[in-house]
């Protein structure tokens, strides 16, 4: 018999308690906490829309050269993620290390492009089931992605071939 894998989570009331990954409700976000004196780090799960800003504003302004690739960034994924240019930049002025996260988005753009090009997707929910799949696939082990994802038009196995690929192409990073 195996082990039930167990996670720790933080749930809406604040509570924290462990429970088996698969009972793992959609829109579950794996974080990463860190201590003040920035020397514990501890994994848990929270609700998505309880995530509360990384940071302060740590910088005025980005780059122009940032920015334009910001642009395009949202453009290439407007129609499954829309935000503004306003709060993309200022998500981006928030993140400490913003040219890793920039490489880590336009990596998810661009495959995002790839797959639904690949398999001729159309439909707009379908599309953005794609996005929010490759997006969890930067935040969660690849086991635990199918329990956070809330699917209506891929089936199980889609979800699976598109998780592997994800994770198959950039398991070594985004460089």
């Amino acid at each position: 018999m195996s082990e039930i894998k167990k996670v720790k989570i933080r749930g809406r009331d604040g509570q924290i308690r462990w429970i088996p990954m698969d009972e793992l409700a959609p829109g579950m976000i794996r974080v990463i906490e860190v201590s003040e004196d920035g020397h514990k780090e501890e994994e848990l799960w929270v609700p998505g829309n309880s995530i509360l800003p990384i940071s302060k504003v740590k910088r005025e302004s980005l780059p122009d050269e940032f920015r334009a690739d910001l642009r395009k960034l949202r453009e290439d994924v407007i129609e499954v993620f829309p935000q503004s240019i306003e709060q993309w930049e200022d998500v981006f002025k928030k993140e400490p290390n913003h040219e890793k996260e920039l490489k880590i988005w336009k990596a998810m753009a661009g495959f995002y492009i790839d797959w639904i090009t690949e398999h001729s997707i159309n439909l707009l929910g379908k599309r953005r089931e794609v996005f929010q799949v490759i997006l969890n696939c930067t935040m969660h082990p690849p086991e635990s992605i199918l329990k956070v994802v809330k699917r209506e038009y891929m089936s199980k196995m889609e979800t699976i071939r598109l998780i592997k690929a994800y994770c198959d192409k950039y398991s070594k990073g985004y460089d």
